[in-house]
């Protein structure tokens, strides 16, 4: 598809990781909500966590540090928004919207900046 490492990571590899959790989440659904979100943020700190730690011991490699500061600003800045949001036990149309947004932003941002990096290399 032409997508960059990074492009292809934030965009098809995420929808095929998550898609299953949110999947699972949903049809498993039972009213309640706090459960779901914390299974959700659960399973995404465990492999922002423990699973990149485990294939930087296993095979180091070189880490390009403005993605990664982006990718956990923007997982912090997430999970501090649900929290948020989930503070008075119900969930507006516009809260869950903003999630979205929130990714939408994401996905900007790190098109933007893919563009700025082929720029910079090209000249």
């Amino acid at each position: 598809m032409g997508l960059s490492e990074n492009l292809a990571g934030v965009t098809l590899l995420a929808f095929g990781n998550g898609s299953p959790d949110i999947i699972t989440a949903l049809v498993d659904y039972n009213g309640d909500t706090e459960m779901m979100y914390a299974e959700l943020l659960g399973a995404a700190s465990f492999i922002t966590a423990i699973i990149a730690g485990s294939i930087i011991l296993i095979k180091p490699f070189k880490l390009n540090g403005s993605n990664f500061v982006r990718d956990i600003l923007f997982f912090i800045f997430s999970c501090l928004y649900i929290l948020w949001f989930m503070g008075d036990q119900k969930i507006e149309i516009f809260e869950a919207s903003g999630t979205i947004i929130i990714y939408l932003i994401y996905l900007i941002v790190v098109i933007v900046q893919h563009i700025i990096y082929k720029k910079r290399a090209n000249s």
